[in-house]
């Protein structure tokens, strides 16, 4: 039989767990309304008037056509994709002797499996990490020489929903923020590669110096960010911000290649309205149909129906830099635009060069 002391501590986790259930069942019927009122006719059209910088982008993110779109401009290498990382268990090579056929087929499960291995992680806008006051008891802050946290451990329970409450020495109880809910998660249910505070590696004055000095491959960084944290963390959403506005400004998008980053980072840019620098590189790396394929997703995201949207794109080149063309007089403005035509100049200067030079061997 349990002791009298093991009954009322008992009792008493039992109305701590009751009080904020009470708590989070509030919150949530809040939030289940406020969804319900944004289904209405009025804050859907609250909602097309808000900017696309200003809405929870995920919604977008996750649309199929958008998937589609970034998935196709992430210029798909197998090369690539399949080259040996930092983080990788280095094996032995191992050779087969196979038909055509099971050739044929091989490649085809490497395909399905470098598709796989760029399957993007959510750009998702940061979540609330501020605590919310449960209850107020000074009666027992005498008592309380240090903060006590109070951690749900039940089986089958997701680590973002599960109930963590902290008692401050003043004896406010309340709910835990985002750090704190990451460190008792990772206490008791901790996974490989997490670590229980925020590596060093992720501090800002530290990610300025790496990228800045060139001391750590990007690509190792952004994996490493989503083992650390979740996309919804604002943890995770300022290094990776940090590291595609780099990129950006150094021109380094090819680093980014065949990644799973490429997309997310053009969505970024779109959701910016700054799209110039990377359309650059798609025209000098001679990739026409990704840059179409970009403005049409970024005038499909901002609704803005300027450049008509075929069902299939030209693969006429002078088509596809037409539509470059009307993209810097509609959406493109001051220098900006100006650059972005000297670089379709140069490429039609440099088309007609080929041209003639292969006109004149022929001869």
């Amino acid at each position: 039989m349990a002791s009298l002391d093991h009954l009322r501590l008992f009792r008493r986790l039992y109305c701590i767990r009751r009080t904020c259930l009470r708590a989070y069942s509030k919150d949530g019927n809040t939030g289940s309304s406020g969804s319900s009122k944004a289904g209405s006719p009025s804050a859907s059209s609250n909602t097309q008037k808000t900017p696309v910088s200003k809405q929870d982008p995920l919604p977008i993110f996750l649309q199929r056509k958008v998937q589609e779109i970034l998935l196709k401009i992430s210029r798909l290498s197998m090369d690539d994709v399949v080259r040996v990382r930092k983080t990788d268990r280095h094996l032995k090579p191992k050779y087969e002797l196979m038909s055509e056929v099971e050739l044929k087929q091989m490649e085809m499960e490497a395909m399905e499996k470098a598709i796989q291995m760029l399957k993007m992680p959510p750009y998702m806008k940061a979540r609330d990490g501020s605590s919310k006051v449960l209850s107020r008891d000074p009666e027992i802050a005498p008592g309380l020489t240090s903060k006590w946290m109070f951690t749900d451990i039940s089986q089958g329970v997701e680590n973002r929903d599960r109930i963590i409450v902290v008692r401050d020495t003043d004896g406010t109880l309340r709910t835990a923020t985002n750090e704190e809910r990451i460190r008792a998660n990772n206490v008791y249910y901790p996974k490989e590669g997490v670590s229980a505070g925020i590596p060093k590696m992720f501090e800002e004055e530290h990610l300025v110096h790496l990228l800045k000095n060139g001391l750590t491959d990007i690509v190792y960084i952004l994996d490493r960010a989503c083992v650390q944290f979740d996309p919804d963390d604002p943890n995770f959403i300022r290094v990776t911000q940090m590291i595609y506005d780099h990129v950006q400004k150094k021109k380094m998008f090819n680093q980014l290649a065949s990644t799973r980053f490429f997309g997310p980072m053009s969505f970024y840019f779109i959701l910016k309205k700054n799209i110039k620098d990377l359309l650059v590189d798609m025209i000098e790396h001679d990739l026409l149909l990704d840059a179409v394929s970009l403005i049409h997703l970024y005038d499909f995201i901002h609704k803005q129906r300027k450049i008509p949207i075929p069902q299939d794109i030209s693969t006429d080149t002078e088509d596809q830099l037409k539509i470059i063309e009307k993209f810097c007089e509609t959406d493109i403005k001051g220098q900006q635009a100006e650059d972005l035509r000297k670089v379709i100049t140069s490429y039609r200067q440099a088309l007609v060069d080929e041209a003639s030079s292969v006109g004149a061997v022929g001869n």
